[in-house]
């Protein structure tokens, strides 16, 4: 199975939730992250780096991508952060909901994962533990 997070630039939510997946499956399924408007190449925001690194995680090789319609084929399951990027990928890349949903939604919660980008390391520590929540309750359905 691969799993594919989404964010808008692939230097925050999306690389973190890519990191707490992948330590939780622990190489039972293949995660990775991209963005829909992502600096190609760009390293993981200073303070995601920082927020993974305390809870004994590494974003220090995570370099930005860009969704392609490749990407998002090569996906069994595509999760997003928030509506807005659910309803961004369904208009560009697929017509149908049949394996792209908001983490919230898949994890049977609603919300959306707010963008700590430019906010305090608090903001990401949230985020974080918030992603961590629900990719525990996501996990019992891949796993």
């Amino acid at each position: 199975m691969n799993i594919l997070f989404v964010c808008t630039g692939n230097t925050c939510r999306s690389p973190m939730a890519e990191a707490i997946a992948a330590n939780m499956v622990e190489g039972r399924i293949t995660v990775s992250s991209a963005g829909l408007f992502a600096w190609e190449g760009a390293p993981a925001s200073q303070h995601s780096i920082e927020c993974m690194r305390k809870i004994g995680l590494s974003l220090e090789n995570h370099r930005a991508r860009s969704i392609t319609q490749d990407i998002f084929d090569r996906a069994d399951l595509v999760l997003t952060m928030t509506q807005a990027h659910k309803d961004h990928i369904l208009k560009v890349f697929s017509k149908t909901n049949d394996k792209t949903y908001t983490i919230y939604e898949y994890a049977g919660e609603g919300n959306e994962i707010s963008d700590p980008y430019s906010l305090d390391f608090e903001a990401y520590e949230n985020c974080a533990m918030e992603l961590s929540h629900l990719l525990k309750a996501a996990i019992k359905k891949w796993c």
